[in-house]
Parts: C-alpha cells; sequence; structure tokens
C-alpha cells in the first residue's frame, strides 16, 4: 500500500513545487490556505497517507498535515 499512496502523492508534490507560487496575504496578516488536499475515508488511511506524503516532501519545503475526526486538535496540531 505504500507505494500506491507514494505513487499519488509525488504528482501532487511535485506540481506544489513546479507551478505557479500561491499569492501571499498582505504583510502582517497570518493566514493558512491550503494548497492540495486528498480526502480518505477512515482515519488510518488518513494516517498512512500523511506518512507517506511526509516522505515524499522531505526537503521541499511544502508542509504536509493531517486532519481527521473525532480526535482532540491539539493532538493533531502537534502532528
Amino acid at each position: 500500500m505504500p507505494r500506491k499512496i507514494s505513487a499519488f502523492c509525488f504528482p501532487i508534490i511535485s506540481e506544489l513545487i513546479t507551478g505557479q507560487p500561491a499569492q501571499r496575504p498582505p504583510r502582517g496578516v497570518h493566514t493558512v490556505c491550503p494548497l492540495a488536499l486528498v480526502l480518505s475515508p477512515t482515519r488510518e488511511i488518513s494516517m498512512q497517507i500523511h506518512e507517506e506524503a511526509k516522505k515524499v516532501a522531505c526537503q521541499t519545503g511544502v508542509r504536509v498535515v493531517v486532519a481527521y475526526g473525532r480526535a482532540p486538535v491539539n493532538q493533531q496540531v502537534k502532528i
């Protein structure tokens, strides 16, 4: 399964690196906007995708985060 996950994460991260840069908000404004979104049916698959995407994005400057329901937000922010 990890190879399949990496295989679909690679083109997403590649496009984020080589594509048009996102417009930045005005100075002093701290806004977070996702540039890509991957949806999955279960928390376990979300966690697997997160781990593999972090490996693919290593040292690229792309920040990979995960969010899923029924878990404390502060726990997810630490990941």
